[in-house]
C-alpha cells in the first residue's frame, strides 16, 4: 500500500517538473519575438525615420562643404603663387678682360664704320682718334680731313681710299692696304707702315717725317718726299737696291795638344 502512494507522487512530480520546462521555454521564446518585433516597431516610426534622413543629409552636407573649402583653398594657394614677383637673375661674370681701347671696336665694313663717326663741328671733320678698325673693310671711303690719329688699322683695306688731309699721326697701319689712296696733304708722322702697301698711292705734300715704313710697297708712290721717314728701301729713294753683304770669317780649330 505505502508502495503504491510513493509511485504516484513520483510520476505527479516528473509531470509537473515536464510542464514547468515547457513553459518556461514557450515564455522565453514568446518574449524574445515580442522584443524583436517591438525593436523593428519603434524603427519603423516617423519620428526614427525623420531622425535617419536628417543625419544623412547632415553627414552628405559635411561632405559638399569639406570639398568645396579644399577646392578654395587650392585656388587661394595658386594665386598666392603666381602673384610672387620672379627672383632677379644673377649676372654672369665673362672671363674676357677689358679693352684698353677707350674706343669699342667698329666692326670690319664701312656701314658700321660710318654710323660710329662723330663729327666734329668745329671743322665739320670726322674725329675716330684710337678707333679699333682691326681688319677693316673701307674701301674708296672718304675720310677727307678725318683725325684717326693712334687709330688701329692694321691689314685693313683702304683701296682707293680718299684720306686727303687726314691725320694720321701716330696710326698703326702694319700690313693695311693703301693701294691707289689718296693721302695729299696728309700727316703720317710717327706712322706705322710696317709691309703696308701703298703702290699707286698719292703721297704729295703729305708729312711722312718719322713714319716707318719698314718693308712697305711704295713701287709706283706720286709726289713723296721721304726726308725724316724711316726704314724706306733704297729703292724708292732713287738709288739702287743694294745686296745683303755677307762677311766670312773663316774658324780656326784650337788644338791643345
Amino acid at each position: 500500500m505505502v508502495r503504491i502512494e510513493r509511485n504516484t507522487f513520483d510520476n505527479a512530480s516528473e509531470n509537473v517538473s515536464e510542464i514547468y520546462d515547457t513553459l518556461d521555454g514557450t515564455v522565453f521564446y514568446r518574449l524574445s519575438v515580442w522584443r524583436k518585433i517591438l525593436i523593428m516597431k519603434i524603427h519603423e516610426t516617423t519620428l526614427i525615420l525623420t531622425l535617419k534622413t536628417y543625419l544623412m543629409k547632415v553627414h552628405k552636407m559635411t561632405f559638399i562643404m569639406t570639398l568645396i573649402g579644399a577646392t578654395v583653398l587650392i585656388l587661394v594657394s595658386a594665386l598666392i603663387i603666381s602673384s610672387r614677383p620672379a627672383p632677379e637673375a644673377t649676372s654672369v661674370p665673362t672671363s674676357a678682360s677689358p679693352s684698353t681701347s677707350t674706343t669699342p671696336p667698329i666692326g670690319k665694313d664701312a656701314d658700321s664704320f660710318a654710323r660710329k663717326l662723330n663729327l666734329d663741328q668745329r671743322d665739320n671733320g670726322v674725329s675716330c682718334r684710337q678707333c679699333n678698325l682691326t681688319g677693316a673693310s673701307l674701301v674708296e671711303v672718304d675720310l677727307e680731313g678725318a683725325d684717326m690719329s693712334a687709330a688701329q688699322l692694321w691689314n685693313a683695306d683702304l683701296t682707293g681710299a680718299r684720306l686727303t688731309n687726314a691725320n694720321l699721326t701716330g696710326t698703326d697701319l702694319e700690313s693695311a692696304l693703301l693701294k691707289d689712296a689718296n693721302l695729299v696733304g696728309a700727316n703720317l708722322s710717327g706712322a706705322k707702315l710696317f709691309s703696308a702697301n701703298l703702290s699707286g698711292a698719292d703721297l704729295s705734300g703729305a708729312s711722312l717725317i718719322g713714319a716707318d715704313f719698314f718693308d712697305a710697297d711704295l713701287e709706283g708712290v706720286i709726289g713723296a718726299d721721304f726726308t725724316g721717314a724711316l726704314n724706306v728701301a733704297n729703292k724708292y729713294l732713287g738709288g739702287e737696291e743694294k745686296p745683303v753683304q755677307f762677311e766670312f770669317v773663316p774658324v780656326i780649330p784650337n788644338n791643345k795638344d
